[in-house]
């Protein structure tokens, strides 16, 4: 399976949110689409959503794969995505 994507859901007033949107400012390896979860209630149902941040690596047919909750160093996410792409 192949990462195409990553779901970001985070909320503003989260001291791990902004930590992980400091470590991804450059992280261009692949999309990240980034919802704030006071904002998106579907998208938090939908993908149950219990903590954030959570990402959600999901394939190109839009289905999730793996997905990582609290906060990670962009090193651990490449190691990550690298893993789940072999």
């Amino acid at each position: 399976m192949t990462v195409s994507k990553i779901l970001e859901i985070s909320g503003s007033w989260c001291a791990p949110c902004k930590q992980l949107k400091k470590e991804l400012e450059n992280f261009n390896t692949i999309p990240i689409l980034e919802f704030d979860a006071d904002e998106n209630e579907k998208i938090c149902s939908d993908y149950h959503i219990r903590n954030v941040p959570t990402l959600i690596f999901v394939n190109e047919n839009n289905e999730e794969i793996a997905r990582s909750v609290g906060f990670i160093r962009k090193e651990d996410l490449e190691k990550k995505i690298e893993e789940l792409n072999s």
